[in-house]
């Protein structure tokens, strides 16, 4: 069941609506961890994919954050599960509980990213943006290779209205091997302006 977990999750960080073809996979690796659950009750990794599952595929929030609770009730120091946590309520619209949980994820995973991202976009959406601004710096103190950072503060920058900000970030992030959004926005940016040459550089390496 994890190595199939492992396709599952694969398949739905697509850019697309994959769930169709990797249904017959989910469905399996339900049918797993609900059997495993009943006869495994304190078998914390089965409650947590469980969620997963119902919140990254289905989007059942509700039943994700109940699978979610019980793995955490067993696990309470495991950093993966208040992540997955915080996720369900993200994606619930509930930003200030996800935001709550975040924090308590950074107590047990000190430098996870992913979490100061997604942490700081949601405070960017309460409009606190200086603390946004540094929990992304904190990102690059801890790599200073990973070009999400720049992505984000590129995109706080844009929609403050501030583009000639947002581009030197972006740049950045296109220099460490940021997604292709980044490099399309810079050799638009460019043609804009009518420079052909950079224009075609970014669209280039998009």
């Amino acid at each position: 069941a994890d190595a199939i977990m492992k396709i599952v999750n694969k398949e739905l960080a697509k850019p697309v609506n994959v769930l169709k073809s990797v249904e017959p996979q989910v469905k399996e690796a339900m049918n797993h961890w609900e059997r495993s659950v009943e006869i495994m009750p304190d078998y914390h990794p089965a409650w947590n994919s469980l969620g997963i599952i119902h919140s990254r595929v289905y989007k059942n929030y509700d039943t994700a954050i109940y699978h979610f609770n019980r793995a955490l009730a067993l696990e309470p120091t495991k950093p993966q599960i208040w992540f997955n946590l915080g996720q369900a309520y993200e994606g619930m619209g509930r930003v200030d509980t996800a935001i709550f949980l975040y924090r308590e994820n950074l107590k047990h995973d000190p430098e996870s990213i992913s979490t100061r991202s997604r942490m700081a976009n949601l405070l960017y959406r309460r409009g606190k943006f200086r603390e946004a601004i540094e929990l992304n710096q904190e990102i690059i103190r801890i790599d200073p290779d990973e070009p999400l950072p720049y992505v984000n503060l590129g995109n706080y920058y844009f929609f403050q209205g501030d583009t000639t900000g947002a581009v030197s970030f972006y740049e950045k992030a296109v220099r460490l091997g940021a997604p292709a959004a980044a490099s399309n926005f810079l050799s638009n940016y460019y043609m804009e302006r009518g420079d052909t040459d950079k224009a075609n550089y970014y669209r280039n390496i998009s």
